[in-house]
């Protein structure tokens, strides 16, 4: 018979019925993976948005030196890894290095 699939138990089950249950579990899937990856994202999104502040609250107080005559060049090395830092974290994530280096405090 053309157009079905015979199994041993006397059922028949037309190919298009089952290609329509294959792709429809494909899409379900795909689906799934896709709301985890967004889950994610928001969740990477909003853990950058809280060290940007951080780092932009550091790079405050090291301006607030330099204006009172504080300046040191470890003090502007800190200001420019604070800087590089928050570009790197602004970036989308496809376009950012594999690697952020964040110092530990």
């Amino acid at each position: 018979m053309r157009g079905t699939i015979e199994c041993s138990n006397d059922n028949l089950v037309r190919k298009n019925m089952i290609a329509w249950m294959v792709l429809e579990s494909l899409q379900q899937s795909v689906n799934q993976n896709t709301a985890r990856q967004l889950v994610k994202e928001q969740v990477r999104q909003q853990d950058n948005s809280a060290e940007i502040r951080k780092l932009k609250r550091e790079l405050n107080n090291f301006l607030r030196l330099i204006a009172d005559g504080g300046a040191s060049k470890s003090v502007l090395a800190e200001i420019r890894q604070r800087e590089e830092l928050i570009e790197e974290l602004e970036k989308p994530q496809s376009t950012r290095a594999h690697c952020c280096p964040i110092n530990e405090r």
